[in-house]
């Protein structure tokens, strides 16, 4: 659901609410949204390939307790994908070596459909924290930031809703009310 939102652009909303510099005008708050969004992307996408990658080995990945630090190159903008790969295989070592695990994971694709919406949450709790110096920045604080700015216009445009309504007018049912 988060990820959905995100799309919608609720990103902004976020970055209103907690970077002041966002304030200054709307190429500023433009220009900090799409940075973010970008880098919280680059981040959720390889958590979101190994959990792919992990799904046929049976094997839940919990990658909640990655210090995504740790993998973060703020230099770049990007993640040591290989260094992380290469980490996430010790919970996967079991059933499968490390050259096929790399194989596997390498094989996932690199597309944006890949990004989990937690991981996309978490992912802009970490980077508010990190590259914008947002004190308390967390995971519970951006999801509620997220909520409280859905508006009826995001409703509209969601793809949820729609389909939804379309499921209410064809079956005179109701579950959404105005």
């Amino acid at each position: 659901m988060e990820s959905d939102l995100l799309a919608l652009g609720l990103i902004e909303s976020i970055i209103l609410e907690l970077v002041p510099r966002a304030l200054e005008s709307r190429a500023s708050c433009n220009q900090i949204t799409a940075k973010i969004r970008t880098r919280a992307e680059r981040i959720a996408l390889p958590l979101g390939r190994l959990r792919m990658a992990a799904q046929p080995l049976g094997i839940p990945l919990n990658l909640d307790d990655i210090k995504l630090s740790r993998y973060w190159d703020a230099k770049t903008g990007s993640m040591n994908f290989t260094r992380l790969v290469d980490a996430m295989h010790s919970k996967v070592s079991s059933v499968i070596d490390f050259n096929e695990w790399r194989k596997l994971v390498a094989d996932t694709p690199e597309d944006i459909g890949m990004c989990q919406g937690k991981d996309l949450v978490r992912a802009l709790a970490f980077l508010l924290k990190s590259e914008y110096r947002v004190d308390g920045a967390s995971v519970e604080m951006v999801v509620r930031i997220i909520r409280a700015s859905l508006t009826s216009h995001h409703l509209e445009s969601w793809e949820v809703i729609r389909r939804i309504k379309r499921w209410q007018e064809n079956n005179r049912r109701y579950l959404l009310t105005a």
